[in-house]
């Protein structure tokens, strides 16, 4: 895909904004692929706890939420929280909140298209 769209810019056959809306397009991609397999695949995701923080995750994304917050939502410490959230996800609390406030603004920008 790299190539394609690099052997396109050369021959100026993209607009500016074209090339800028594949170049987003390719890095979201990018950041999404690792956290988003690993939380789709269900097996992974092998604790009800974890997966409640989750799906609260989900839901709440837009409102501020912590560690902290969600450690007492799930009756556990927040040190225990972020190592069993790493273990079943691979990727830490913060990039995993983070991550999903970016898909949600990616979802929205391109309904506003």
């Amino acid at each position: 895909m790299a190539r394609l769209v690099s052997t396109h810019i050369r021959h100026n056959e993209l607009s500016k904004l074209t090339e800028q809306q594949l170049v987003i397009q390719l890095l979201m991609h990018m950041i999404h692929y690792v956290p988003r397999t690993y939380h789709s695949n269900q097996s992974i995701l092998n604790d009800d706890k974890v997966n409640q923080v989750c799906d609260y995750i989900e839901l709440h994304f837009h409102e501020d939420l912590s560690l902290s917050d969600l450690s007492e939502y799930v009756g556990w410490s927040e040190s225990h929280l972020s190592k069993k959230f790493a273990e079943s996800l691979g990727v830490g609390f913060q990039h995993f909140l983070n991550t999903t406030r970016i898909e949600h603004a990616e979802t929205r920008f391109d309904i506003h298209r």
